[in-house]
């Protein structure tokens, strides 16, 4: 069991960041309520012996998300971003939790900069269609989840979304279109 492998490693090596690190990812992995709590303390012990490290950083914001916590998985991608501002997934992460936040223009802010950091991102382009639709402008929402599928043929939740945006504008005849290959790529990642 690697937990309890992990869990040894940590009672032999209190003082040290990568036990601590490897038993939360241990414990995140599991996915249980009580294991998540557990891996985020643990996160936090590796944080405080290693504060410079992004990946721990970035890691543990993740989970905190998972977990409904947005503002400290907000606070944890800002010191990630902080210690390495040039990873475009760490910027559209922030972006898709701010958008999540209702925090828009923060939101924008950090997505536009992930675009420029990596312009193939399909991540960004549909967390722009997510954040267009908020905002109501269904003919800019789907023209980005059109770029996430040029990015990524099988962005899927650009392609569960693209119909609606285009409805949503006026676009009945690329509606349909997109609705049944939508309807196609949806059956097929589920096979």
């Amino acid at each position: 069991d690697s937990i309890a492998r992990e869990r040894a490693a940590v009672a032999k090596y209190p003082d040290e960041a990568s036990p601590h690190w490897n038993l939360a990812d241990a414990l995140s992995a599991r996915g249980k309520s009580a294991s998540l709590r557990e891996a985020t303390l643990e996160y936090r012990t590796a944080e405080h012996f290693m504060p410079n490290a992004p990946n721990i950083h970035r890691s543990l914001a993740a989970l905190l998300y998972k977990r409904g916590l947005d503002k400290d998985a907000i606070d944890e991608y800002q010191k990630t971003i902080a210690l390495y501002p040039f990873l475009s997934a760490d910027h559209a992460n922030l972006g898709r939790i701010l958008k999540h936040d209702m925090r828009l223009p923060e939101a924008l802010a950090e997505l536009h900069l992930a675009m420029r950091l990596d312009p193939r991102n399909a991540n960004v382009y549909e967390t722009l269609g997510d954040l267009e639709m908020i905002r109501k402008n269904y003919r800019q929402a789907a023209v980005e989840y059109k770029r996430s599928i040029h990015q990524s043929y099988y962005s899927l939740m650009a392609w569960i979304n693209l119909p609606d945006a285009l409805d949503d504008s006026g676009q009945y005849a690329d509606t349909i279109a997109m609705g049944e290959e939508a309807d196609r790529i949806v059956t097929m990642q589920q096979q």
